[in-house]
């Protein structure tokens, strides 16, 4: 255990990933104060903040076995921002912001700075960039450029969208699966209002769904998008 104690956070991290647990132990005394002081800090709940430390742990262990952690040499800075997005996930449960004041009466969720994308982050990315390019090689993605308006246009082959969805696209809540959250065209269109352009949902024949983003094209687009595509190529 003291020979442990001597162990940088990396070191510790690779020996719990290659089953040592006391290496784990190790960690979690380590930061332990850091972590549960901050959380309490933004919570204002002994408990509470228990419980959400208690999550980030976990988080972090599943992160560790699954072998997606990269944040070397910065383990504490990856943790302080899981645990403040936990954080603000409780507050959205709960509908309520919380204004918390520093010394300086500024709002701390405006003073702490947690910009850099954690591993998560990255790799959520990673997966949709991998995605938009499968649907590229398989021709499910359309981009053309006409009459100064550019239009993306993503399709599949599944069942297409349902009357239901269909005469409320846009509206939270309203979805077909199970597990569903109804969110995913709300926000979809929310970010494209930001930047004025249009959303459109159809079914395509014989089957599939359409879905297609239209925004005023850049001077210069048409020709740019007469040249071969360069990351993409329809099957």
């Amino acid at each position: 255990m003291k020979a442990l104690m001597k162990k940088t956070d990396h070191e510790l991290i690779n020996l719990f990933v290659d089953g040592n647990l006391e290496a784990l132990e190790i960690l979690v005394l380590r930061h332990k104060d850091k972590l549960y002081t901050s959380i309490l800090f933004l919570v204002k709940d002994k408990y509470l903040a228990e419980d959400i430390f208690q999550d980030v742990f976990i988080r972090i262990i599943d992160t560790m076995r699954s072998g997606r952690y990269t944040e070397e040499g910065k383990f504490l800075p990856w943790a302080m921002r899981i645990a403040h997005n936990l954080c603000v996930d409780y507050f959205r449960k709960v509908k309520r912001t919380p204004t918390i004041k520093n010394g300086d009466d500024k709002d701390i969720f405006e003073v702490l700075n947690f910009t850099e994308d954690g591993v998560d982050t990255r790799m959520m990315k990673r997966q949709s960039y991998d995605r938009v390019r499968e649907m590229l090689d398989r021709g499910l993605v359309d981009l053309a450029v006409q009459g100064g308006e550019a239009t993306l246009a993503f399709r599949d082959r599944g069942p297409g969208f349902s009357d239901h969805v269909l005469e409320h696209p846009f509206e939270p809540y309203v979805t077909t699966k199970a597990k569903g959250t109804g969110l995913g065209l709300a926000i979809v269109k929310k970010i494209v209002d930001e930047h004025a352009g249009r959303v459109t949902l159809e079914n395509a024949a014989p089957h599939g769904a359409r879905v297609t983003l239209a925004f005023r094209a850049l001077k210069g687009a048409d020709s740019a998008a007469a040249a071969p595509a360069t990351v993409g190529t329809h099957s």
